[in-house]
């Protein structure tokens, strides 16, 4: 594949009417709604993707791609991504009415291997078939279509084994709305894209997802967990890549000893109840739940914030942790398990390893609700 790339490269990079264009996004796949699924929209008033350099972007430690695009048919047929120094994918592309397909290939200063092979199969002008070969394995996507638009495809492995159904819905304007992904029984699996609507704002969304936390992590604990051992903490954890939802666990009097460290006492993989390890029964992946989550992932890592910009979200999200773990230190869990004296709800960003701060925060929280003399706690309201 490499010596093949190498001699259609060279016939490309030929051709007339290239043109090369700086850019901080590969812009294009053949896979259809390609950064659909990578959870990609373009904003209104959009940031410019095309790059220049300048004082906001040098090449030497900035990624980027450079693009060769014929001006005439505007079409893609040549992109390197650059990754550091001597380091790069590049891919070419090929047009066909029947067919497209993409090449790519890894380089590391003098090495060259295979990435990537992509062919697309059209029917009756639509896609048809995408296969993809690439050292994480093969895709086999069979599209289904109705009144002549994508209605979704089906997902298989190398042996044609059924693997997933995947749903394509549209608004009435037919713009891609969702992208929902079922199991064999047609069960709502995951949501992998949910287009935003004009007016969300990720204050808003964040406000949204801390009521949505507060109220389904009581309602299914209040529902579904009865313990007779006394309970001295519920922590959820998370981090920053994908921030919700949040592992849960219950914290009962036999999973510590009475000497651990802050770090083992709140250990949520250690804890006997844990939603990671299914031993604790909450879901926190409801459809609606899963569009706010993927508007704050869209959001936060789409723009690849850096800096005092990645201070700024760890901020934000600390923030939206903080008020979940007071709102859930309120609610009568009474008639589920007990509490021990030193209960607390905390949160743990287990990449930066927060839990001092959330620990620190909620004992004052918790001394500021006993000096108010809070003889019983609040219900929460359904």
């Amino acid at each position: 594949m490499v010596i093949e790339f190498e001699s259609l490269k060279a016939a490309v990079l030929k051709k007339e009417n290239l043109q090369e264009i700086m850019t901080k996004h590969p812009f294009y796949e053949i896979e259809p709604f390609f950064a659909e699924h990578q959870n990609e929209y373009p904003e209104e008033g959009g940031i410019s993707l095309l790059c220049e350099k300048g004082e906001d972007f040098n090449p030497e430690i900035h990624d980027y791609y450079t693009l060769k695009v014929d001006v005439k048919s505007k079409k893609l047929h040549f992109r390197t991504a650059h990754l550091g120094p001597g380091v790069s994918f590049e891919t070419l592309f090929q047009y066909d009415q029947l067919c497209l397909k993409s090449l790519e290939i890894y380089k590391k200063d003098n090495i060259k291997r295979p990435a990537k092979l992509s062919y697309l199969f059209f029917k009756d002008g639509l896609p048809d078939l995408y296969l993809q070969c690439s050292a994480y394995g093969f895709i086999w996507k069979e599209y289904t279509r109705t009144n002549q638009r994508l209605s979704g495809y089906t997902l298989k492995n190398i042996h044609n084994q059924f693997a997933t159904n995947v749903a394509f819905h549209y608004t009435r304007n037919g713009e891609l709305d969702v992208i929902r992904e079922s199991d064999s029984r047609n069960r709502v699996v995951k949501i992998l894209y949910k287009r935003p609507e004009r007016n969300d704002h990720i204050d808003d969304v964040l406000k949204t997802i801390e009521d949505y936390l507060v109220d389904k992590i009581s309602r299914q604990i209040l529902q579904k967990v009865k313990l007779s051992e006394q309970v001295y903490c519920i922590v959820l954890e998370y981090c920053m890549q994908e921030a919700f939802p949040p592992s849960v666990s219950i914290g009962v009097t036999s999973d510590h000893r009475g000497d651990a460290g802050l770090n083992e006492k709140y250990n949520a993989p250690a804890m006997r109840y844990y939603t990671e390890e299914e031993t604790l029964d909450i879901n926190l992946r409801e459809e609606k739940l899963q569009y706010a989550y993927l508007f704050y992932n869209r959001a936060y890592a789409y723009k690849k914030y850096r800096g005092e910009l990645f201070y700024y979200w760890e901020k934000k999200v600390k923030e939206v942790y903080l008020n979940v773990c007071k709102r859930l230190m309120r609610v009568d869990f009474s008639s589920s398990f007990g509490r021990t004296d030193d209960f607390l709800v905390l949160a743990n960003d287990y990449d930066s390893r927060n839990l001092q701060e959330f620990y620190e925060e909620m004992l004052d929280y918790k001394s500021e609700m006993d000096n108010q003399n809070y003889s019983s706690l609040s219900n929460v309201r359904f």
